[in-house]
């Protein structure tokens, strides 16, 4: 069995759900992949971006987060953004 480390941009939310539905009616066991899912909540938020210190090797990110990947030099295993623009700001 496969592991992957998904780390989240924040606290589990509605943007989340697919990744633990999923989880929780055994898709990813199905298909031999044990996902580890993690919140930055864990650390109390000290490293939302886990992928840089190598903490996960998947990261779910905004689009401000993705443009630090080019800066940090990073080779990256995956990511996945939510949104095409940044609706906060």
């Amino acid at each position: 069995m496969s592991t992957i480390d998904l780390a989240l941009d924040w606290t589990p939310n509605t943007n989340h759900t697919g990744f633990y539905v999923a989880q929780a009616k055994g898709y990813y066991a199905d298909r031999d992949v044990d996902l580890s899912i993690h919140s930055p909540a864990e650390d109390d938020y000290e490293q939302t971006l886990a992928f840089v210190d190598w903490l996960a090797e998947n990261e779910i990110l905004t689009t401000v987060d993705g443009n630090l990947i080019p800066a940090a030099e990073l080779d990256t295993t995956a990511l996945y953004t939510n949104s095409c623009l940044e609706t906060n700001r």
